[in-house]
């Protein structure tokens, strides 16, 4: 299978951000499935307006904490227009253990551009080292902490996925150790909202009535 040097793929992504209007030509690092980079600071988000932000404990026993997750709208600093995600991971002080890791889906098919802020309001105590796509369509984005773990009484920088999709749902996260904890946590969504939803089924409605009058 003929494989592409670094070179060819910037030429892609060149000619993508060329094609599309709607992403942004100033700033644009694409996290592609099976992709892998090294973590970058990026003064994101910028403005817009939180739709969610959950809080959640949680705890294997031997890693105690918190995951901070929030969905926004209106980010200026997005490159695709879309929804932006935030991840913050804070470790209690009672935590034995430290994490490496956390995973978040689903970001399946969808354009995102990874980075973390530790400044201002947004300061972490741990950067992640690097940030990597799961292969194929790309469902899940992870943060790794390889040599910087986030231990007791410590917390990750604001870890953010600004995103193409425009909608989002709950989701589980998995925030890794040795082992994995599941946590609620926020995503994008390829299915419609609620209220898109009962539009859809109106319109739908509305065509089955003029089909039944027009018999």
């Amino acid at each position: 299978m003929k494989t592409f040097g670094p070179h060819f793929k910037h030429v892609i992504l060149a000619a993508v951000l060329l094609a599309c209007p709607f992403v942004s030509q100033v700033k644009a690092v694409l996290l592609s499935p099976g992709g892998v980079l090294a973590a970058t600071y990026e003064p994101d988000p910028s403005g817009g307006t939180a739709l969610d932000t959950m809080s959640v404990p949680f705890s294997s026993g031997v890693l105690q904490g918190t995951l901070i997750s929030s969905v926004i709208a209106g980010d200026a600093n997005n490159p695709f227009g879309g929804l932006t995600f935030t991840y913050q991971i804070v470790i209690s002080s009672l935590s034995t253990d430290s994490a490496s890791q956390i995973s978040v889906s689903s970001y399946a098919s969808f354009l995102t551009d990874t980075s973390y802020n530790n400044t201002g309001t947004y300061a972490g105590t741990d950067v992640p080292d690097y940030m990597s796509r799961s292969s194929g369509v790309g469902d899940v984005v992870r943060f790794t902490f390889l040599f910087n773990t986030i231990g007791a009484g410590s917390s990750s920088a604001l870890l953010v996925i600004q995103s193409s999709a425009q909608n989002w749902n709950f989701t589980t996260a998995g925030v890794t150790d040795g082992q994995t904890v599941n946590v609620n946590s926020l995503a994008p969504s390829t299915v419609p909202e609620p209220a898109s939803c009962a539009l859809i089924l109106v319109g739908l409605g509305l065509a089955g009535f003029r089909l039944r009058r027009s018999k």
